[in-house]
């Protein structure tokens, strides 16, 4: 299989796991959302790269934690966490401190909002971190 097919395999997947990759606060809801996976070039890991936009469906102020389900890997060995950020001033990444907590099957990545979201209000998202998927053999590929 070329590593075209494989590369749009991997995105079907991770279509398909998108309900699952993202939590935020009762009321939150994603108005959209897109997930991009980088192969390797200079690096052996791949680059994934979440970026999206809540807005508050509800009716009352949003103040708590966006939660983004990611792979299971050993820091820095085998990946790292690059960016997870709120996306103000209409594009700059305001990055913020972010806690990391073992789900078992895959690392749960949250932080605290920096701002209150009011009803209808939109609060865009970017996170950007690289894993290793692959062992050593010639023949990579890999699920997500």
């Amino acid at each position: 299989m070329s590593i075209i097919k494989k590369v749009l395999l991997v995105l079907l997947f991770a279509a398909l796991l998108f309900p699952n990759a993202v939590v935020a606060g009762e009321g939150m809801e994603l108005k959209n959302f897109s997930v991009d996976i980088w192969p390797e070039y200079d690096d052996p890991r791949v680059l994934v790269i979440y970026q999206g936009t809540f807005v508050n469906a509800g009716n009352s102020d949003f103040s708590g934690y966006v939660k983004f389900n990611i792979p299971k890997f050993e820091i820095p060995k085998e990946g790292q966490i690059s960016m997870a950020c709120e996306i103000v001033n209409g594009g700059n990444h305001s990055c913020q401190p972010y806690n990391l907590e073992d789900k078992g099957d895959y690392v749960e990545l949250s932080w605290k909002t920096t701002r209150v979201i009011k009803p209808g209000q939109e609060y865009p998202v970017f996170l950007e971190f690289y894993y290793l998927p692959f062992t050593s053999d010639p023949q990579k590929s890999f699920n997500y």
